[in-house]
């Protein structure tokens, strides 16, 4: 009876270490900001060097847009003008960019002008530092 207690004594405090342990280990991953895959917020603009326009920006941080854009239409866009194909981006300077936020092909058609009814994949919509 005794070695039973003691054995279920054990093992809550393995089971009590084994809790403090993964706590912890919680705390420092949340101390490292997670990135949105959608956005480029401006701090990852202003962190960034040797960039010379939007298309290299995305190419660098967000790589998956331009994957999309190889696989269906995605559209650019300026401040919520149109500019066109992604290669349109590389008229952008990235001196004027404040961020970038890619929108899925639902949410770019029902928010964004000149859409109509493509079937699109997406757009990628830049957001000038003026603009905003």
């Amino acid at each position: 009876m005794k070695k039973g207690i003691a054995i279920l004594s054990m093992a809550a405090v393995v089971v009590t270490l084994v809790g403090c342990a993964t706590t912890s280990g919680g705390t420092s991953s949340a101390a490292r900001p997670r990135t949105n895959p959608d956005l480029i917020t401006s701090a990852e603009v202003d962190s960034t060097p040797n960039l010379r326009d939007a298309y290299d920006l995305v190419q660098r941080l967000r790589p998956a847009w331009i994957s999309k854009a190889q696989t269906g239409s995605v559209l650019a866009y300026l401040d919520n003008t149109r500019l066109g194909g992604i290669s349109a981006l590389r008229d952008v300077p990235v001196v004027s960019i404040g961020s970038a936020r890619f929108m899925d092909g639902a949410t770019a058609t029902a928010t964004l002008p000149g859409v109509g009814s493509r079937i699109i994949s997406g757009a990628i919509v830049v957001y000038s530092k003026i603009g905003r």
